[in-house]
């Protein structure tokens, strides 16, 4: 698909896009007239792990709260 759609799609910048594609995080193939698109399985494959990551993200910043000391306990 063209780079405008996968932008529309993954809802990231153009510079993202490029970002992925030297990265070898998505394939892409460029055609004969310079245009550059992008193989839909692996930026779905990219977005699957972009949500991973968030997960994890989202999970790891909850414990912290509860893990952290509480500030209702009496000093001394």
């Amino acid at each position: 698909m063209p780079i405008r759609k996968t932008i529309l799609i993954a809802g990231v910048s153009r510079s993202t896009v490029y970002y992925w594609m030297e990265h070898a995080w998505i394939h892409w193939r460029e055609l004969p007239s310079s245009r550059r698109i992008i193989c839909l399985e692996s930026l779905s494959r990219q977005a699957r792990e972009m949500d991973s990551d968030s997960a994890i993200v989202a999970k790891n910043s909850s414990e912290s709260v509860r893990n952290r000391p509480s500030s209702s306990n009496p000093v001394g």
